[in-house]
């Protein structure tokens, strides 16, 4: 060890050898912490776009969420307009139904006035014939 102190160049080569590991160590420490860097940089961008499918999700989920309530409006709506509908026609069948029966009734009262009528003109010709047979 005293000898190889004592030659320049070996010094040299010791101490090149101490730089360069040195040196090395530090390059290495560099390449780590830009690895490291990277790594952080792509986990971000995994946060990133997961935050993105998240919020999207989110925004589906409501809007699927408001179609729905949309749709169930809109079933209401329209069971409510078929039993308005189905009310109105079966009044309006009510109605008609009261004026075919009110026109049969009216046809039975006129049929059965004219009955009467005719009887009473018959009953009153029979009286008249047997008057007539009388005299």
């Amino acid at each position: 060890l005293s000898t190889l102190l004592e030659d320049p160049r070996a010094i040299a080569t010791l101490v090149a050898g101490v730089c360069g590991l040195l040196l090395f160590w530090r390059l290495q420490e560099r390449w780590r912490e830009k690895a490291q860097e990277g790594l952080v940089a792509q986990r971000d961008e995994y946060r990133a776009a997961e935050m993105k499918r998240i919020a999207e999700e989110v925004e589906e989920r409501r809007r699927h969420k408001a179609l729905e309530k949309e749709l169930k409006r809109a079933r209401w709506e329209a069971k409510e307009l078929e039993e308005t509908r189905r009310a109105t026609e079966a009044e309006a069948q009510e109605v008609l139904l009261r004026e075919k029966m009110q026109q049969n009734y009216a046809r039975l009262e006129a049929s059965k006035r004219d009955k009467l009528l005719a009887e009473k003109k018959a009953v009153a010709a029979r009286q008249a014939a047997r008057e007539q047979e009388q005299l």
